[in-house]
């Protein structure tokens, strides 16, 4: 074989790799396939209020791979103005999951809490009962998972 030959192979088999491993990465934001919106379309803002409420498309926001929607022009401008105090932790999937299984699972947007001005979604409220009994212990695990995990 010749070397320009094995450089080729060489090349074809890293590019290949590095495509199957792009392939193969988990979003960064949560979407289910039944959702056309990010968090199931609730405005993240009013998560801040107490009260979370639907979004309304012609608010709109697109990150990475999801669109947010937002219940007024307000709300919009205040997740433009500092999106990442608003976006769920690790992208929307459940923080129990993560924290404690180490596996990527989805959150459920009616299942949420906030610790220290974060956002964070449960697969249910008994996954949220099991995690809030450790939750600094699980936060910690996570965060030091995320954003690795995407692509295991």
């Amino acid at each position: 074989m010749t070397t320009i030959m094995k450089v080729g192979f060489a090349f074809l088999a890293m590019f290949f790799g590095t495509q199957s491993a792009a392939l193969a990465a988990k979003p960064e934001i949560y979407l289910h396939k039944k959702w056309e919106y990010a968090v199931d379309g609730y405005d993240v803002t009013t998560y801040f209020d107490g009260t979370p409420i639907k979004g309304d498309p012609k608010y709109a926001a697109k990150v990475a791979n999801a669109t947010y929607i937002f219940a007024s022009q307000e709300n919009l401008d205040k997740f433009l103005a500092d999106e990442g105090a608003f976006r769920p932790a690790y992208g929307g999937y459940c923080a129990y999951a993560l924290g404690k299984r180490e596996m990527l699972v989805h959150g459920d947007p009616k299942v949420w809490y906030i610790k220290d001005g974060v956002l964070y979604l449960n697969f249910s409220r008994g996954v949220q009962k099991k995690w809030l009994k450790n939750i600094d212990e699980y936060i910690a695990n996570a965060d030091r998972l995320w954003p690795d995990i995407l692509n295991k």
